[in-house]
């Protein structure tokens, strides 16, 4: 695991989670909802990567503060944090050993930081919009009536008015699998009791 900076350790320690942990941060946050897989998906993913022995955090702005809490909805010890200043919320970002988001500013900001990323998509198109680096895995929704390349998608309507069945392919146990994996992987990058 990367060294936490003092911004990050201190975040953790106020939430009561060892800044030597391995961490994975959920974020279950969007510009709007056709873009949010369902919180109760991120809720049983928690709950998955718990049991797998990773401290769960949620991050988001303070109006999602609602939001993060149902994402961590029946976790033993998975913590919300909303409204965390940039530093601290770059700090833990680049701390994580996995970041499992939609298609949002914080998956792009810990792709950037080189944090291994699974970002979830269905309303945009991730040729367009996908966060940018080398450890950044899309997922996608299926839609067929999801038109390549445009502008509008789902169902030809403006706004990405995606209805929630278009996320019904990426259930919690493929994008759990996926996060299992990236995270052993992650692990064994990082060296023995990592």
């Amino acid at each position: 695991l990367p060294i936490p900076t003092p911004e990050a350790v201190a975040v953790l320690r106020a939430a009561g989670v060892d800044p030597a942990a391995a961490v994975a941060l959920l974020a279950p946050g969007a510009g709007w909802a056709g873009k949010r897989w369902p919180p109760e998906r991120f809720a049983a993913l928690a709950r998955g990567l718990e049991e797998a022995g990773l401290r769960v955090l949620a991050l988001g702005s303070a109006g999602e503060a609602a939001l993060l809490r149902e994402a961590l909805a029946g976790t033993r010890g998975g913590r919300a944090l909303a409204g965390l200043p940039l530093p601290e919320s770059l700090s833990l970002l680049a701390h994580a050993r996995l970041v499992v988001g939609n298609d949002s500013g914080l998956g792009h900001l810990a792709a950037a930081l080189g944090t291994p990323v699974l970002s979830l998509f269905s309303a945009t198109n991730p040729l367009r919009y996908r966060p940018l680096g080398t450890q950044v895995r899309v997922m996608r929704g299926e839609c067929p009536a999801r038109p390549e390349g445009a502008r509008e998608h789902c169902h030809a309507r403006p706004a990405y008015p995606c209805p929630r069945a278009c996320w019904d392919a990426l259930s919690v146990e493929v994008v759990l699998k996926a996060a299992l994996e990236r995270a052993a992987l992650e692990a064994s990058r990082s060296g023995p009791g990592a």
